[in-house]
């Protein structure tokens, strides 16, 4: 079902705006440049998937196709996994930290077991740990008393104890989850 929401968000995500924050209870990860990324990225694919289709369509017509088809499914793959994460900023209520990182990752974090977040390059020895970034390196780690379930594509679970993130404002995501 995930791959259905992933082509309905690329074809009509951008008509849906980005939900409004309710009680500055939403954090967003907008300031990594992604969108400028991907844009490059699609032209990019764009360029190369009519150069290529014309070059196999000399030799072999259908594999020309199949590959035509298969990279005009990426970039709409793209397109969605950009606005699912822009429609599903990192959210907190009164007992989760509910992050989402696009159609890649996502992860539900008890506030309870948020114990304090570190830098970077804080060395974390041989926790198991995770990044939740959109593109690059988180900006900071959460560090939880346990580790918790990552659900990720194609059904992949894994587990971490560092969870690492990044936000347009750290230091109220810090206030809010009270570890000041």
């Amino acid at each position: 079902m995930s791959e259905f929401e992933i082509l309905r968000q690329g074809l009509t995500g951008w008509r849906r705006p980005a939900p409004e924050p309710a009680e500055d209870l939403y954090f967003y990860h907008r300031r990594n440049g992604y969108p400028a990324i991907l844009g490059a990225i699609l032209m990019a694919v764009v360029v190369e998937t009519v150069a290529v289709h014309f070059l196999l369509s000399l030799w072999l017509e259908p594999v020309a196709w199949v590959f035509t088809t298969l990279s005009v499914y990426s970039m709409i793959w793209l397109l969605g996994d950009y606005q699912i994460a822009r429609q599903n900023p990192i959210r907190l209520d009164d007992q989760v930290l509910h992050l989402q990182t696009g159609a890649r990752w996502k992860a539900d974090v008890p506030r309870d077991s948020v114990t304090s977040m570190a830098t970077p390059n804080a060395g974390l020895g041989d926790v198991e740990k995770l990044a939740l970034t959109l593109f690059g390196d988180p900006d900071f780690w959460l560090l939880l008393d346990e580790p918790v379930e990552i659900r990720g594509p194609f059904g992949i679970r894994k587990s971490a104890a560092a969870v690492g993130i990044g936000v347009e404002e750290p230091k109220r995501l810090k206030a809010t989850l009270g570890l000041d």
